[in-house]
């Protein structure tokens, strides 16, 4: 990694060297690996950041062990804000995590949800400006949900305000998923989910979020 190179960068780069390493051409690395040409060159060129998934069907053909998939870890970082990058290594890090959230957490999301919070179809401020910038977001939030089912496994509680509850995105499917999610997500041992229903009356955090971490 040279000075100044993107993550995504040496991801891209390492791409091309195992795809060149094998003798294939991107297009017949397309056609033994069924995905599109186009989309296997904007990887190689760093124009694109693929989901984990992706990178694990890579490394499985290339016989790279975890290569590419560590790769992604760390270029999918880069797509979050430097304000944020802080949170998510003490994230990263806890064993034990409390969670008040006036909506759905993003730990809590499922792939289409989060596109259409992020993409501003649910009435929320996007926190993307272009298409390609929010399938980015969606596919590094969806890479953050994976703390959930790492080892250790940490303790995971969200409080929910029940507001979160009583705003659906206009997609009454995508509404439907999320919901289902939530019931499967709470089913986890390692995972406590309650909702603090409006009967409880005003708070301190009827306007904010509050996160608790423990990191032993």
């Amino acid at each position: 990694m040279t000075d100044g190179e993107s993550k995504r960068a040496v991801l891209g780069r390492t791409l091309r060297f195992l795809r060149e390493k094998a003798g294939k051409s991107l297009a017949q690395l397309a056609e033994e690996t069924s995905y599109d040409k186009s989309y296997l060159y904007r990887l190689e060129s760093g124009e694109r950041l693929s989901k984990r998934a992706v990178m694990e069907d890579l490394d499985r053909y290339h016989g790279s062990g975890e290569l590419l998939v560590g790769l992604w870890q760390d270029a999918r970082k880069e797509v979050f804000k430097d304000k944020y990058k802080a949170f998510m290594d003490l994230e990263a890090s806890a064993r034990v995590m409390w969670m008040f959230q006036l909506r759905v957490p993003g730990l809590l999301q499922t792939e289409d949800y989060a596109r259409a919070v992020l993409s501003g179809v649910s009435g929320a401020q996007t926190t993307a400006g272009s298409d390609e910038g929010v399938e980015e977001q969606v596919v590094a939030r969806m890479g953050r949900q994976e703390l959930m089912y790492r080892r250790p496994t940490p303790s995971i509680r969200f409080i929910l305000d029940e507001g979160a509850l009583r705003r659906p995105v206009p997609d009454a499917k995508v509404w439907a998923g999320q919901l289902s999610h939530l019931v499967e997500a709470a089913a986890l041992p390692s995972v406590a989910l309650q909702v603090l229903p409006f009967t409880a009356g005003v708070h301190d955090l009827m306007d904010s979020h509050l996160w608790i971490f423990w990191e032993s």
